[in-house]
């Protein structure tokens, strides 16, 4: 009774609403992918089934969902980034699944190379939106950008080196990206939203 006198009812205290912020399940997403594709890559794994599952889940599903999550709070960095890579994974396992199942021919490796090379760009523009306000986001994103390039220039030329390197500096991607949705999730209330300044 003396402590509920001295702090005030509970009806005085201010309340904090704390919103659950979609962006950090995404970077999680974003980071196992990469990490995982990075091990697959580098040669530590064979590609297998693992892949496509990942890739289709936690991939495409995942990151297009809180990529709506993120377009519905406003973010519109939040909402571009992840229902675009989302709609990336999806249409790489497209590309694996209907050449399987007789439906179309496996890409060439000059149209894979220039595929790979748009998404290259494309994270490059996500690297430069982020740069300002989310240092660590801007850094996968650029991690990201060189990833796709080797993998693209290694599809290119048949030099598998090339996708090992990619494979060793997507992993490295995947681990900045966990670090990265770890330090939004145990402190949210000071990490600004995946928006725009």
């Amino acid at each position: 009774m003396a402590l509920e006198q001295s702090l005030g009812s509970a009806s005085t205290l201010p309340r904090i609403r704390i919103e659950p912020a979609p962006s950090t399940a995404g970077i999680h997403a974003l980071g196992l992918t990469t990490g995982l594709v990075g091990l697959f890559s580098a040669g530590f794994f064979p590609a297998d089934s693992r892949l496509l599952q990942l890739g289709l889940g936690c991939g495409a599903l995942w990151l297009i969902l809180v990529g709506l999550l993120e377009w519905r709070r406003c973010s519109l960095l939040g909402a571009c980034a992840f229902t675009s890579y989302g709609m990336f994974w999806l249409s790489q396992e497209a590309m694996v699944l209907l050449p399987a199942s007789g439906l179309g021919r496996p890409p060439q490796a000059s149209s894979l190379a220039a595929y790979l090379a748009i998404w290259a760009m494309f994270s490059m523009f996500m690297f430069l939106g982020s740069l300002r306000n989310h240092r660590n986001l801007a850094a996968l994103f650029g991690i990201l950008a060189v990833m796709i390039v080797l993998v693209a220039i290694g599809k290119a030329t048949g030099n598998p080196i090339l996708e090992k390197l990619a494979g060793l500096i997507g992993l490295a991607g995947g681990v900045l990206a966990s670090f990265t949705a770890l330090d939004r999730q145990v402190s949210p209330a000071a990490k600004p939203p995946l928006q725009e300044p």
